[in-house]
């Protein structure tokens, strides 16, 4: 028994008590000395937190986060991409292991899903139908006529004639449909696809809601969004200087940077040409009235709407 120690008795117990002085216990923080700076936001993290690429480049797993998340939600083109984010152009990758620690399951699960769908799309497939319910994509052999979705979370099959569930052993009856819905039906994707722009590398549809006409798809595809062309740089556009929605351009007809487009008068041109190209089959279906009136909606005078009540 050391010198320090002190005995006394307690309800017939022997206690002990020792007065040496023990180191204090390790913080559960780290010291500034085992900290990390990210390679991105150049914030001091800890090193357990830290992520590397293949080439050992250190960043938090906040910014790895962010750069995926963008790939995975985000209008990018980077295509899920997870590419290092040094400043010095490193071109390794991150492995999956390190991105697993950044994300909870449910994201995880999205993120392996939309490297999926990159595949499928860079891969180009002939017969590439996506299912009806679930969007799950499946390569279909010709003359195959019912989608069979073998997605554990779907499982659901679907006339590829009708798109409506299966209805086997019936026959499809896409040929017999009422011609006002066939006619309302065409007239509709008709006005869709005159807004609507399809990348000709991965078949995405792309919509622009602001910005400049060089637009591009997340699979990295660069295209007009006026001529719908595609494109490698800006020299697809006219260089001189004008005022873009006043007049063309007088010294060339190349196709303007920031023309914005009248969404309303190409979707009601679209409709004019879709009911008139369908006036020869469906003639008595095509004078009726589709779609709400585009005249604007008469009020009538308050004096008249008040003796009304």
């Amino acid at each position: 028994m050391s010198s320090n120690t002190v005995c006394f008795r307690r309800d017939d117990m022997v206690v002990q008590e020792d007065d040496t002085e023990w180191p204090e216990a390790p913080p559960s923080i780290p010291q500034e000395e085992d900290r990390v700076e990210c390679g991105c936001c150049f914030e001091s993290c800890a090193f357990d937190s830290m992520v590397q690429c293949e080439d050992g480049h250190l960043f938090c797993t906040i910014c790895l986060r962010r750069h995926v998340e963008n790939s995975i939600f985000g209008d990018t083109s980077d295509g899920g991409s997870t590419l290092c984010l040094a400043i010095t152009g490193c071109e390794r990758i991150y492995p999956r292991s390190e991105i697993r620690k950044c994300f909870s399951h449910d994201v995880w699960l999205k993120y392996e899903r939309r490297m999926a769908e990159e595949a499928v799309a860079k891969a180009q497939l002939a017969g590439l139908v996506y299912c009806y319910h679930c969007n799950h994509p499946w390569e279909v052999d010709p003359g195959i006529k019912i989608l069979v979705c073998i997605n554990q979370s779907c499982l659901k099959e679907t006339c590829l004639e009708c798109k409506e569930p299966s209805h086997l052993p019936d026959p499809c009856r896409s040929t017999e449909k009422d011609p006002e819905d066939t006619v309302r039906t065409q007239v509709e994707e008709s006005m869709t696809k005159a807004v609507i722009r399809v990348c000709s590398s991965c078949g995405a549809e792309l919509f622009k809601l602001e910005g400049c006409n060089k637009i591009m798809c997340r699979c990295g595809q660069q295209m007009c969004y006026r001529c719908r062309e595609s494109i490698t740089d800006y020299s697809h556009f006219c260089p001189h200087i004008r005022a873009p929605q006043v007049a063309p351009c007088e010294e060339c007809s190349m196709c303007c940077l920031w023309e914005t487009e009248d969404v309303n008068k190409v979707v009601k041109a679209a409709k004019s040409a879709a009911i008139e190209k369908l006036a020869e089959r469906y003639p008595e279906v095509v004078r009726r009235q589709i779609g709400p009136s585009e005249d604007p909606v008469r009020k009538r005078p308050c004096k008249e709407r008040v003796g009304m009540i």
